[in-house]
């Protein structure tokens, strides 16, 4: 990887000649460029070919009865053997209907249900002896104190009464002996409260009427009772009883399938032709009451009747008809019928089925066929070269177009190549998610293919480029992204519909990014968007069931938030391959803890406080006028770091009366004044700053002249001056970032010398300052407009303005004494904070005398002015603005203006 970077830092420096021969070729020759762009073609014609896509839409079952979206065409040469439908159906017909009806007998019902019985009558002799032996134990205690010489029983605690309560369930004998403390009345109203009640019916799972229950309590729902109730049951559960016998009696010619179920699972099956066992749930009841009458140990009518309620109550049917058995069976008895055939030869290109048309069994078929049969077609060139051709015809016309007519679109080496890697990297995780989501599909997921297709990431693509580049490299990507999906997906204009909308709104929604935070608000937007693309292409196609649509909706909104995951994976990579700076690198910069700002506030203060003042004004000009605001402030805050390694050679960081430059010639002050640029790009290549901010340190003072010392040159030489050697190397402005650094450098120090800082002096120097930069040529290699300079201007004024308010002078410690010495006991109305006379102190106020600080660098090479220390204040107003000529002219004449 730093390998290839330090490739990519030689491809995109600006200074051509410390390229490296080959990377010039490469990225500026006509033929290089040809072959970058070959190379691309090639990679992506590789892409969309991979993974041997379907040339065809692909059809399956579920399709039968739609219609065809785009003509079926034979992709090779292919043989289709026909089956004579009719008969393949009347042989399955038959073989169905040779499969005899399946019925289950449940077999594990006659012990389910008397298990509950056991448990039910359980619960309730437990009731009736807890209260029957409490009662026995009263008696004796009764018994006890009647007789003197009857030694009372001891004191029964709740775990001896329980234990004898289980001795005595379990004791059919014992039972009826403890039973006879409990009058059959008390027992009666016993179990007669709800929760007795409710107990029964919780145990035995079924509702008994109250009069059962009480006919079952007076006899303490003995054992006897009991045993006879399971035999009813056993006996009348053994028989076969079903919802309605009619429904048997109607297969009673062939006869029906009998499996047996128990608690193992099926235990023996058989063929049933006679139904005589078999009962209806209305033939039940006479069979009760039959079994019961066989009870002779029923001690009353009323018992009998209460375990018929019951019984009754406890049978339900037992055999029922195993419908999905039976259609199994049925089924594989179908596919197992096979029938004639007849062959069809089909040629490649014939049109198997036009568009429009309705999918039938018989289409279905023939897809099958020949996506069976592709396989052993032998490869072919043809398909190739005019998927090629169709890559080159989309690509070609949307670069060349937008090279030519996009003003804002970057045609640097850096960034096409980018956008290239990146859209043949998201071409190829398409392709990839497509062969996953095909797998995915032939494996038999239940949700639609379209809910899994939707999820891929189609916005990523678009917002990496946005973040790195511009909104109309974003949009040039988005269109050529969505135009190869297209081929991608088989001309699917469905699938080009979400691509583009995918990417264009993600391109919008991240365009001011500079948090993470926005990011992730971004691919919400983008979900969203796609969502309700989802549910309008749904509504309108109505090719989805309505909860297949909503899912698949759910899915877009999943994508956008995966697309903007995903753009956190990959800014830092695009970052370090590319050597860009995006918004999240600048906020890291703009740490004024940055070792190289520490360095600059620790040798040169007043330089760093000049840089800061510059960072507020090009960030309020960016905003103007639509550059990166961002970008400019901490471009500005570094644009002169240089100036670090010799500071007291600027008048920034001069003590009164000690200029080095008054023991030097003007051409080797003009040389240390230079060299502060070259110093700057070395330092700011030792902390590895983005090549972004280094294009400040390089450009903020273009070409321009440093007038003073060339004055100085031609006044101490008899001959001419190559003016050449007085101006700063460049290059020029490149961007309208740099440019704007440019006029705030030099404003923001002629700023500080104007004597009377009001807002029209300050609009006369910035129009000045601006005028004399755009006639030095120094604004030609950007893309600043007429309108942006009077933006830029206005945004200048504004912010000085600001800075250099009128502020009241305040007495020293001397003049505070005095005043508290003359102060009266009552102060008259006219005095006060205001009272006394006011005077401009602005130079003092930031703790440097004016004409200590008479201006920055600037366009017009103003270095040299802070260096000189000139102070004349003498002169006439030729503009007649009410201010001499050494308030306005000479510092604006030192500047260039």
């Amino acid at each position: 990887m730093s390998r290839f970077r330090t490739w990519m830092e030689s491809a995109t420096h600006r200074d051509h000649a410390a390229r490296p021969s080959l990377v010039r070729w490469i990225t500026e020759s006509r033929v290089g460029r040809i072959l970058l762009f070959t190379l691309f073609i090639v990679a992506v014609v590789s892409v969309l070919q991979a993974g041997g896509e379907r040339p065809v839409e692909h059809l399956d079952q579920d399709d039968i009865g739609t219609v065809l979206r785009r003509p079926l065409i034979a992709s090779h040469d292919f043989r289709w053997e026909r089956v004579d439908n009719t008969q393949l159906e009347q042989a399955r017909s038959a073989a169905m209907d040779s499969v005899l009806p399946v019925w289950d007998f449940e077999a594990e019902r006659i012990d389910l249900v008397t298990e509950r019985v056991s448990r039910a009558f359980q619960a309730m002799r437990a009731r009736l002896g807890q209260e029957a032996l409490r009662r026995e134990h009263e008696q004796m205690l009764a018994d006890a104190a009647d007789d003197e010489d009857t030694t009372p029983p001891p004191t029964v605690d709740d775990e001896t009464m329980e234990r004898r309560l289980q001795s005595v369930l379990r004791a059919p004998e014992a039972w009826s002996e403890v039973l006879r403390h409990l009058p059959a009345d008390d027992r009666v109203e016993l179990v007669a409260s709800e929760s007795a009640f409710e107990e029964f019916i919780r145990q035995l799972q079924r509702s008994v009427p109250p009069e059962a229950l009480a006919a079952l309590a007076q006899e303490g729902f003995s054992h006897d009772a009991e045993m006879a109730l399971r035999r009813i049951l056993g006996t009348t559960l053994d028989r076969r009883i079903v919802d309605d016998r009619r429904v048997l009696e109607a297969e009673s010619g062939a006869g029906i399938q009998l499996r047996i179920l128990t608690r193992d699972g099926l235990q023996r099956e058989s063929r049933v032709r006679d139904f005589d066992a078999f009962l209806s749930v209305q033939d039940v009841l006479p069979y009760l009451e039959r079994q019961a009458a066989l009870e002779g140990g029923l001690a009353s009518t009323n018992l009998r009747e209460a375990l018929l309620a019951i019984a009754q109550a406890l049978v339900q049917p037992n055999t029922r008809h195993n419908e999905t058995e039976t259609a199994a069976r049925r089924n594989a008895a179908a596919e197992a019928v096979s029938a004639s055939t007849q062959v069809q030869q089909f040629r490649r290109g014939q049109i198997i089925l036009d568009a429009g048309r309705v999918v039938t069994e018989e289409t279905v078929a023939i897809a099958f066929a020949m996506e069976a049969s592709a396989e052993d077609e032998p490869p072919s060139l043809w398909p190739l070269l005019g998927l090629a051709l169709v890559v080159l015809l989309i690509t070609l016309p949307l670069v060349r177009f937008s090279l030519q007519h996009l003003a804002f679109f970057s045609q640097r080496s850096r960034d096409l190549l980018m956008m290239g890697t990146l859209l043949v990297l998201h071409l190829a995780a398409t392709r990839a998610a497509i062969f996953v989501v095909e797998l995915i599909v032939e494996a038999g997921v239940t949700l639609p293919a379209e809910a899994l297709f939707v999820l891929v990431p189609f916005a990523t693509g678009a917002m990496v480029v946005r973040l790195l580049t511009s909104a109309e490299n974003a949009l040039v990507y988005s269109i050529l992204y969505g135009l190869l999906i297209g081929v991608l997906f088989q001309f699917d204009l469905t699938w080009v519909l979400f691509s583009l909308v995918a990417s264009i709104v993600g391109t919008s929604s991240v365009g001011a990014t500079q948090s993470r935070t926005e990011v992730m608000k971004a691919g919400l937007i983008v979900g969203v968007t796609m969502a309700g693309v989802a549910l309008g292409i749904g509504f309108l196609l109505a090719s989805l069931a309505g909860t297949e649509i909503f899912v698949v909706a759910l899915m877009a909104l999943l994508s956008g938030v995966l697309s903007a995951l995903l753009v956190f994976m990959l800014m830092p990579l695009f970052e370090e391959l590319f050597d860009y700076t995006t918004s999240f690198k600048l906020l890291e910069l703009a740490n004024l803890n940055h070792p190289a700002l520490r360095e600059l506030i620790l040798h040169a203060p007043g330089s760093y406080h000049h840089s800061m003042m510059v960072g507020q004004l090009v960030e309020a000009a960016c905003e103007a006028v639509g550059a990166n605001p961002l970008l400019g402030r901490v471009g500005s805050y570094f644009h002169d770091i240089g100036k670090a390694k010799n500071p007291k050679y600027f008048a920034e960081n001069q003590e009164k009366g000690n200029n080095p430059h008054d023991r030097l010639k003007p051409h080797m002050s003009s040389l240390i004044i230079k060299a502060h640029v070259k110093d700057g790009v070395e330092l700011a290549r030792q902390h590895r700053l983005p090549p972004e901010i280094i294009d400040f340190i390089r450009e903020h003072h273009g070409t321009s002249l440093i007038e003073f010392f060339y004055n100085r040159a031609r006044e101490e030489s008899e001959g001419d001056v190559d003016e050449h050697e007085f101006r700063y190397p460049g290059p020029r402005p490149q961007s309208r970032e740099t440019a704007i650094c440019l006029l705030a450098d030099g404003i923001e120090a002629a700023s500080r010398t104007l004597p009377e800082k009001s807002r029209d002096r300050i609009t006369q120097l910035v129009n000045r300052m601006i005028n004399r930069a755009f006639s030095d040529g120094q604004l030609e290699e950007c893309d600043l407009t007429l309108r942006d300079l009077n933006l830029i201007a206005q945004a200048f004024i504004a912010r000085l303005s600001a800075f250099h308010h009128h502020r009241p002078e305040y007495p020293d410690a001397r003049k505070s004494q005095q005043l508290r010495a003359q102060r009266r006991p009552t102060p008259s109305p006219s005095s006060g904070p205001d009272s006394d006379a006011h005077e401009d102190r602005d130079g003092e106020s930031d703790n440097e005398p004016a004409q200590e600080r008479p201006a920055d660098q600037a366009s017009e090479g103003s270095d040299h002015d802070r260096t000189a220390g000139g102070d004349d204040t003498t002169g006439a107003d030729p503009d007649g603005s009410g201010t001499s000529d050494t308030e306005s002219d000479v510092p604006l004449r030192r500047l260039g203006v």
